[in-house]
């Protein structure tokens, strides 16, 4: 099978055979079962006189054996060691049929949703349940389940709610006016028309079906045939995982076992596991023959690469700005919503769909994930594992060097811990200028200086001293470049080739309007992407003490040598007259001059500050790279070969500093903007750009608790647009400090009595036993119910709710299983501390 004929998407174990499916170039599937391809790892032969990380084929022989389940049999047979033996079967084939994957056709994602009222039937009546166990017995009645196919073009809605206004679903999604259900009441009818062009162009091409079914059976034989005619490579969906774990174990609950098969095209029944972690905790395990079923949550988070305040869908989206967020209903939960309109439910659903796609486009994480498992010859199903990706490429890589990498131990030798990055914060309230030094990747550098592999490690130092010396001490060989060094510059180059074919595909786009050139700058870019994803994930999996080719002395090499240069920029930048004022890991906030007291404007006196600043960081980044070579010598690195750089991507006014990882600032220009900057030919062409860019501030904030989840929603909303006013400079310190202490009787006292959703907040917040869900939901429903309002200052009490029909009683007394709160003590507290804080940072002089 030619590598122009087709694509391998998958290949999954299923006993001794492997299920693989490939799509051909004309989009068709091909499914095989394949049976001649035998499992085998590498033993020791009796030449090889010691036990190494990484060897050469030369000093190991090949075991093949005739199940997979054979090679724990045969590999204890071995001792103590053998080489690549924990492989499994599906990563075996995909590494040994690399000729099979192409980057470049296109494959079928499916994006899914589904809407479920969700209950457990026993003895005592209806209950409400949103646990596992639910999900297991299959007792989720299903209502609507949307189903977005990326390589045909379709949107298909499957729902029970009869008396839905298709026409009018149709036009808020595709239409050129504005609808009732666009309107959300932020947006202007032109700001929505704007969005809705954009997603029209979006969405060219697809079309939207939407389905009226008389019962749940028939809602399921649809969609499940479906599945089957349009037989998806990956389906994704945001926590999807339950979404199709509860489909699945619905259709075993209504009867519809033998319609099973039409999850997968290779008719093998799919399998659901529930399995318990390390910490008692119940994940769900879902395995379809045919095509991967992937959480696109979990890759979101995985390429994203920092912790997001919530995961809620609509506050990633709301964050990315996307065209058509996920929208807040209005109603108490989706069963009132379905309840009480059709239309907008259905909606509901659709929109679910479509925004994570829109997401999606505006990330490239979907394609960024097929690209990483291409490049590492790796099966999609390990499209979040980073561990997996790094070690299949490295494989790859030591196959083309004649060389096999060991199984991992049992056991880790060397369990301690070592130093991680270092951090620093120097509290306090800075009215002034500052700029970001940056290392570029400085661990894949550090580890490209150095030389740093296991396979050049050094125990045992020799006399004529051809290694480097990392700042644990550490030696690493200069005679032959290891393996993750060579692997490295590799991505780097290969990363910056695509990159540059990436932007010449977008001249080309720009000039002639073609899509073929907007579709080969996609790949371009989402391949360098997934590059980037792969360089920087080495240094981690290195350090993964479960990883094969763990070595405490190496991981601890790339830290301590990465906190040893970090520290040595801050001595010689404060040595010069800087003020360094925060560092984390790899970068530093540097204190460029005082800024002007009130909010900016364009003046021509601020103007001439900016570009002074601008300038300044011109200097102080040339100033601190030249200071490199001495500490490269220190370390032993031949003159001209260490990678140590930094950059500037980021100029900012005013920053508030409160400990580590907890900071507040205005940004003005980003990288982008300073780079266009450095483009302009004259101090005119420089004004003009500044006059014509947003210097409208824009107010970072990180990990202060205001952006947090947890936090009541008004205190986040009051104190978050004081602290803004603060960094933006409209009011000053004092005045912060006066507005903070009446934001509590004059804002948040009153507002609190209508807003019964900020109770759950608070109780998280205080690490008070949280009120389940329903609870919260029993508050609105009795409010509105009663025509009451909960108060602050009185003790509320609740029991479990009795119903689960619309009618549901909720009683309130004080019974032995209720909880009493005082909400407004709760509230005041939370305040006190967190103005408390914020105050005395402030106050302190920066």
């Amino acid at each position: 099978m030619e590598n122009n004929e087709c694509t391998l998407i998958s290949a999954q174990q299923k006993g001794s055979e492997l299920l693989c499916s490939f799509r051909n170039e004309d989009g068709t599937v091909r499914n095989m079962v394949i049976d001649y391809f035998q499992p085998y790892f590498y033993a020791p032969n009796t030449t090889m006189y010691k036990k190494e990380m990484i060897t050469s084929l030369n000093n190991v022989r090949k075991i093949t054996t005739k199940t997979p389940y054979d090679i724990r049999k045969f590999r204890d047979s071995y001792g103590s060691y053998t080489y690549e033996s924990d492989l499994s079967f599906d990563r075996r084939f995909f590494l040994d049929h690399s000729e099979l994957i192409n980057n470049e056709i296109k494959w079928n994602v499916s994006w899914i949703d589904i809407e479920a009222r969700m209950f457990t039937t026993d003895h005592q009546g209806n209950r409400i349940s949103h646990t596992i166990q639910g999900l297991r017995d299959g007792d989720t009645y299903i209502t609507a389940i949307t189903k977005m196919d990326s390589l045909y073009k379709r949107i298909k809605v499957f729902t029970l709610t009869k008396g839905t206004d298709i026409e009018l679903i149709k036009e808020s999604v595709f239409g050129d006016v504005v609808t009732k259900l666009n309107r959300d009441g932020e947006m202007t009818d032109d700001e929505i028309l704007e969005k809705k062009a954009a997603v029209r162009d979006i969405l060219k091409g697809y079309t939207l079906d939407i389905v009226i079914c008389s019962d749940e059976r028939e809602l399921m034989k649809l969609f499940l045939a479906d599945l089957q005619e349009f037989q998806p490579d990956v389906v994704t969906g945001w926590n999807v995982g339950f979404d199709f774990v509860t489909i699945y174990n619905r259709a075993t609950r209504l009867g519809l076992n033998y319609l099973l098969t039409m999850f997968n095209p290779l008719k093998y029944k799919a399998e659901v596991k529930i399995r318990l972690t390390d910490d008692g905790n119940e994940i769900i395990d879902y395995h379809t023959p045919g095509y991967y079923v992937v959480d696109y949550m979990d890759i979101y988070k995985k390429r994203r690469g920092k912790v997001e305040n919530s995961y809620a869908l609509s506050y990633i989206t709301n964050s990315w700005k996307v065209e058509i967020p996920k929208i807040d209903h209005g109603y108490g939960t989706v069963d009132d919503l379905q309840d009480g309109d059709h239309t907008l439910f259905t909606y509901y659903n659709l929109i679910d769909v479509i925004s994570m796609f829109l997401l999606d486009v505006k990330t490239g994480y979907m394609d960024t994930s097929i690209l990483l498992c291409n490049i590492s010859n790796c099966p999609f199903c390990s499209c979040t594992a980073n561990r997996t990706l790094v070690d299949s490429y490295l494989i790859s890589s030591l196959k083309k060097r004649g060389e096999v990498r060991i199984s991992p131990h049992e056991k880790v030798m060397d369990d301690s811990s070592y130093a991680g990055g270092y951090v620093n914060a120097e509290t306090g309230y800075y009215c002034a200028y500052f700029c970001d030094l940056d290392f570029t990747s400085m661990y894949p550098m550090m580890m490209i200086s150095l030389n740093i592999s296991p396979d050049t490690y050094v125990e045992i130092p020799d006399k004529n001293g051809n290694y480097t010396i990392a700042a644990n001490g550490a030696r690493f060989r200069k005679d032959k470049v290891g393996i993750v060094p060579e692997i490295l510059e590799h991505l780097f180059k290969q990363r910056k080739a695509d990159k540059h074919t990436a932007m010449d595909y977008k001249n080309q786009y720009d000039q002639t309007g073609d899509e073929k050139y907007n579709d080969l700058f996609n790949l371009y870019w989402n391949l360098q992407s997934a590059e980037k994803v792969m360089l920087n994930s080495f240094y981690g999996v290195m350090g993964d003490k479960k990883y094969a080719l763990y070595m405490k002395p190496v991981a601890e090499a790339v830290t301590t040598s990465g906190q040893k240069l970090i520290k040595y920029a801050i001595t010689e930048l404060n040595a010069a007259g800087y003020k360094v004022i925060y560092t984390d890991t790899d970068s530093c906030y540097v204190i460029l001059g005082p800024a002007e007291e009130g909010k900016l404007d364009l003046s021509d006196s601020s103007i001439t500050a900016i570009l002074k600043y601008v300038d300044g960081i011109d200097e102080l980044y040339k100033f601190i790279n030249a200071k490199f070579d001495i500490l490269a010598a220190d370390m032993n690195i031949d003159k001209g070969k260490h990678r140590f750089e930094m950059k500037s991507e980021l100029l900012g006014r005013n920053i508030l500093i409160m400990s580590n990882k907890m900071y507040a600032f205005n940004e003005l220009l980003s990288e982008g903007k300073i780079a266009d900057l450095r483009k302009c030919k004259t101090d005119e062409e420089r004004v003009t750009y500044l006059k014509n860019s947003n210097l409208d501030p824009s107010v970072i904030i990180k990990g202060i608790v205001i952006i947090k989840s947890t936090c009541p929603r008004l205190i986040r909303k009051y104190v978050t647009a004081v602290l803004k006013k603060l960094i933006v400079g409209e009011i000053n310190r004092e005045t912060f400090g006066l507005l903070l202490d009446g934001l509590w009787e004059r804002k948040i006292v009153p507002d609190a009595k209508r807003d019964p959703l900020g109770i759950a907040k608070v109780i998280r917040l205080n690490k008070i036993p949280k009120i389940e869900n329903q609870n919260v939901r029993a508050i609105k429903r009795y409010n509105e119910t009663h025509n009451v309002s909960i108060s602050l200052g009185e003790k509320v009490f609740f029991l479990k709710t009795l119903g689960d029909n619309s009618e549901v009683v909720y009683k309130m007394g004080e019974k032995v299983d209720s909880q009493a709160i005082d909400f407004k003590t709760m509230y005041k507290s939370t305040y006190k501390v967190l103005k408390e804080r914020l105050i005395d940072c402030i106050r302190c002089n920066g």
